[in-house]
C-alpha cells in the first residue's frame, strides 16, 4: 500500500491579497505612529513639568524608531510607505495640538494619547495574528510591548492628575 503525498500551493492571488492586507495594515500603523511621534514631540515642548517634557520627548524618539522600522518592513515587502507626506501630517498634528492645548486640559491630552496608543495596539494585534514572518513579528511584538508600557504610564498620569 502506498500513500500519495499532496502538496497544497496557495494560489498566487491569495498570497498577493494577504501581502496587500499586511501592507495596508502596516501603512495604517505607520500613519498612527507618525501622528504619535509628532504629538509627543509637540507635548515635549509645551508640557509644564520637566519630567513630562522628558518623557514625551522619549516617546517621540521611540515612535520615530518605530516609523523607521515600519518603513523598512513595508519597503522589504515591495510596498510603498504611506503616501501622506510627513510635513502635511506635522502641520495637521500641530493644529490639532494647538486646539487641544487651547480648549482642553492636560487630562484631555493624556486621554487622546491613550486612545491613539490603543488604536495602534489594535493594529499591532491584527498584524501579529496575520501570519507574518518571524523577523517582522519580533519587531512588531517589541513595539507592541512598548505601546502597552506607554499606555500604562499615561493611565497612571491620568490617575495622578485626576
Amino acid at each position: 500500500m502506498t500513500c500519495r503525498q499532496f502538496t497544497y500551493v496557495l494560489p498566487e492571488d491569495t498570497t498577493m491579497k494577504h501581502d496587500e492586507e499586511i501592507l495596508n495594515s502596516l501603512n495604517m500603523l505607520l500613519a498612527i505612529c507618525c501622528d504619535l511621534a509628532i504629538d509627543y514631540q509637540f507635548a515635549s515642548k509645551y508640557a509644564t513639568e520637566q519630567i513630562h517634557r522628558k518623557t514625551f520627548g522619549d516617546y517621540a524618539h521611540e515612535r520615530q524608531i518605530f516609523i523607521r522600522e515600519l518603513i523598512n518592513m513595508i519597503v522589504s515587502m515591495g510596498g510603498d510607505p504611506s503616501d501622506v507626506p510627513l510635513k502635511k501630517r506635522r502641520m495637521t498634528a500641530n493644529h490639532r495640538m494647538q486646539t487641544l492645548l487651547s480648549q482642553q486640559s492636560f487630562m484631555d491630552m493624556l486621554g487622546a494619547y491613550v486612545e491613539k496608543e490603543k488604536d495602534a495596539k489594535s493594529w499591532y494585534d491584527h498584524l501579529l495574528s496575520n501570519g507574518i514572518s518571524k523577523s517582522k513579528s519580533n519587531v512588531l511584538t517589541r513595539q507592541s510591548q512598548m505601546i502597552t508600557s506607554t499606555v500604562r504610564y499615561l493611565r497612571s498620569l491620568e490617575i495622578a492628575y485626576h
